[in-house]
């Protein structure tokens, strides 16, 4: 639970008056898309330096990243017809 804390600080650091558990995507962040629009630059480079931070700081920590076309999944024919 302490990393759950340590990034939370992180968030309301970098983002005051954020809801509580606000569930925040690094694409929002650096494009400052839907949850992060309106948010100064300087705000959100303090945020993705604070997270970063954070996992560097915590031991037996992997990060994990996972990009996914979906166009490219659905011009395959068989993928296109049993993903909905």
């Amino acid at each position: 639970m302490q990393l759950y804390y340590e990034i939370e600080k992180v968030k309301y650091s970098a983002l005051p008056g954020i809801k509580r558990n606000l569930e925040i995507h690094a694409s929002e962040i650096v494009h400052e898309n839907k949850k992060c629009r309106g948010i100064d630059l300087d705000n959100r480079i303090k945020l993705m330096n604070g997270i970063f931070g954070v996992i560097r700081d915590f031991d037996d920590l992997s990060l994990v990243a996972v990009v996914i076309d979906k166009e490219k999944v659905l011009e395959n024919k068989f993928l296109r017809n049993t993903i909905r």
